[in-house]
């Protein structure tokens, strides 16, 4: 027998999934995704577009002006983005990204959907990098032992490196 079902239509929350949160001024791109969420749904996270959605993308609350240049495709490696769609059956955005920092700062991502809805990450903060280099031994031996003529091989462990360090 046909039951009626209480039924109620809410505003979905727009998400910024994999920001970084904290980045310095030699971090690489900042990979992230808007993805859809219902939080008073049962299944909050699985929910999907009836018809492609176009998110409209900006970054906001640059602090200084020029904290980093851009939203960019993930896949094209590097078309500069106002906007991503959510497809239909889809519930998040292919993966985009925001630039390389060019200075110390902070900043948010911003997304709205027309009709829909909008939000804003939280703050990302850029810290000016401080950058060195460390010789590193690996293997836990006082030097580094090669027979004369020979050299070690890769497949079997690195003996020696050089690490990149960034504040640290």
């Amino acid at each position: 027998a046909a039951a009626p079902m209480p039924v109620e239509v809410v505003t979905p929350t727009l998400v910024f999934a994999s920001l970084d949160g904290q980045r310095t001024t030699a971090s690489l791109r900042d990979d992230f995704r808007v993805t859809l969420q219902v939080p008073q749904a049962s299944y909050a996270g699985y929910q999907y577009a009836v018809e492609p959605l176009t998110v409209r993308l900006s970054l906001s609350e640059q602090n200084p002006a020029g904290v980093v240049s851009g939203i960019y495709n993930a896949g094209t490696e590097g078309t500069l983005l106002t906007q991503a769609v959510i497809g239909k059956d889809a519930h998040s955005t292919a993966w985009l990204y925001v630039a390389r920092p060019e200075k110390a700062g902070s900043y948010r991502v911003s997304a709205e959907i027309a009709g829909v809805g909008s939000g804003q990450s939280e703050v990302q903060t850029v810290a000016a990098a401080e950058q060195g280099l460390r010789l590193h031994q690996v293997v836990g031996h006082p030097k580094v032992v090669v027979g004369k003529g020979l050299y070690t091989n890769t497949w079997y462990g690195w003996e020696l490196r050089v690490q990149r360090l960034v504040n640290g």
